[in-house]
């Protein structure tokens, strides 16, 4: 009864008739969430409780039952009326499902490639550089550098500052850049509004240095 509802959803692209959770309407509801339980538990894969809970709200969606909550408490009654056990899973088990799911320590180097370089360059991922001990490309250092020769060539930055005069520091470079600082300044300003936090800004000292050539 369950699935053909929701097959039925599902097939013309729309929730089914909004109606009450009435006993009938929960216990389908219910079947639903318990049909696929086993399914997917039979498939040996782990289950949590949040995951039983958003399943069970998009099935609520599917067969159009709007006043549905999946509380705590109605977790407790599911598992209770269809006798639904959650396993524990030991140190050993957890140890052998993160090994499954190829959860690895990072590696200790990147390689990176730029179109018109002669190759691959690698890079300590500890000492932030190559494998020759020399500055990486990447580095704020080796990007200021090539801005620097560009400084002059570029027109958005003409028409504000003097092209004979690029920065001195690091930091006059990024505050250069005024469509980017504009663009950080309301995503900053709509994390705040939507008390979503700050944004995390490095010390102003890390940018305020010089190219030494």
């Amino acid at each position: 009864m369950s699935k053909d509802a929701i097959e039925i959803a599902l097939a013309s692209g729309t929730s089914a008739k909004q109606k009450k959770l009435t006993p009938s309407a929960r216990e389908e509801l219910e079947e639903a969430v318990s049909e696929w339980f086993v399914e997917t538990r039979a498939k040996k894969i782990s289950i949590s409780g949040g995951a039983v809970q958003q399943k069970a709200l998009n099935f609520a969606c599917l067969l159009g039952i709007e006043d549905f909550k999946a509380s705590t408490g109605w977790l407790s009654r599911l598992k209770a009326r269809h006798g639904i056990v959650g396993k524990m899973l030991s140190r050993v088990g957890i140890r052998k499902h993160k090994q499954c799911l190829g959860v690895n320590k990072s590696p200790n180097f990147s390689i990176n490639w730029t179109a018109g370089c002669e190759g691959p360059e690698v890079v300590n991922a500890s000492t932030g550089k190559t494998e020759e001990g020399q500055v990486s490309r990447l580095s704020k250092r080796s990007l200021f550098a090539r801005f620097c020769q560009l400084w002059g060539r570029l027109p958005a930055i003409a028409q504000q500052q003097d092209p004979a005069q690029p920065p001195r520091l690091y930091a006059e470079a990024k505050k250069s850049a005024g469509l980017y600082q504009g663009a950080k300044a309301r995503i900053s300003e709509a994390f705040s509004a939507a008390g979503l936090g700050a944004w995390v800004s490095k010390p102003i000292e890390a940018d305020e240095f010089e190219l030494v050539f």
